[in-house]
């Protein structure tokens, strides 16, 4: 090739293709066919006169020039993103983040006006279905870790649970077995998750009879649990991360406060390694991590 360089768009496909070890995968991050992956792989070979994978048992490789080519480009990737923001004195960037609702509206949303207080330029994009697909976001925070490869993963904080309700209620809870004999309120868990906590498995590390009152309702989710509970429709066992404020201001209060169980729920940050290249992400991971090391201060005793 001598003085010519490489399609930049081969160069894209490689690296992409590269990490993931998989045509598949980097086709669909990329947006395109995996023929045209497959395509781009072998005009930069073709380009360059070398083999950069070596396909084994309908699994792709690199090969020994691959390995020595891939950090060279991805460090070129990463020079030429940090120089076109400098050049075109971009100042604001988009993070787009999946949040489960409950999450988002009780604990995220009070927090973010310090959040653009200290980094104006950078936009939320947030949507609340988290469908797992964590390759349509910067960050996910979920509840449910990930095990697949080329994601980071890690917790954000651990909440404790304990029943709460609205304070017409309180008076008719002294103690556990009353719960018996007031509408208990529940939210479904996720298929595939039998570990979400719910009451029959708080009750029981409380070390309290588990058998509720079979009236009361049961919700699709943990945010309209806790505003049933707000309503006055019965006991919930809430999260404190998203029972806190309302706890603070009075439409809640905790029922049974004696009653302990060493159940906590954790919410992770999940997000593909390719986010890493959002000048976005590194700020609003250390504010997140800051804002949850300043609520688990918070915690009940």
């Amino acid at each position: 090739m001598q003085n010519r360089l490489p399609p930049l768009n081969a160069l894209r496909a490689f690296e992409v293709a590269a990490r993931h070890l998989s045509f598949a995968a980097a086709a669909r991050e990329l947006h395109v066919t995996n023929a045209a992956i497959s395509h781009q792989i072998k005009s930069l070979e073709e380009a360059l006169g070398v083999q950069l994978f070596m396909r084994q048992n309908n699994h792709i490789l690199l090969t020994v020039a691959g390995e020595t080519y891939l950090p060279k480009v991805r460090e070129a990737f990463r020079t030429l993103r940090e120089s076109t923001h400098q050049l075109l004195g971009i100042h604001s960037v988009t993070l787009r983040l999946a949040v489960r609702s409950a999450f988002c509206l009780m604990w995220l949303l009070p927090r973010l006006p310090r959040f653009y207080e200290a980094y104006p330029g950078i936009h939320l994009d947030i949507e609340n279905e988290v469908d797992r697909n964590y390759l349509q976001y910067d960050l996910t925070i979920d509840y449910r870790p990930t095990g697949v490869p080329d994601y980071s993963v890690q917790q954000l904080l651990s909440t404790p649970l304990y029943p709460v309700c609205s304070p017409q209620w309180r008076e008719q809870l002294q103690q556990p077995e009353d719960l018996m004999r007031v509408p208990v309120l529940h939210d479904r868990p996720l298929q595939g998750m039998p570990e979400y906590p719910d009451w029959q498995r708080w009750l029981a590390a409380a070390g309290c009879p588990t058998n509720l009152n079979p009236q009361g309702v049961t919700f699709a989710t943990a945010l309209m649990c806790q505003q049933a509970a707000v309503a006055g429709l019965g006991v919930a066992l809430g999260q404190h991360a998203l029972v806190e404020s309302e706890l603070e201001s009075g439409r809640l209060v905790r029922a049974l406060p004696e009653l302990q169980a060493p159940i906590h729920l954790p919410y992770y940050l999940i997000s593909p390694v390719t986010a890493e290249e959002n000048p976005g992400m590194a700020p609003f991971m250390r504010w997140l991590t800051a804002e949850a090391a300043r609520s688990q201060t918070s915690l009940p005793g």
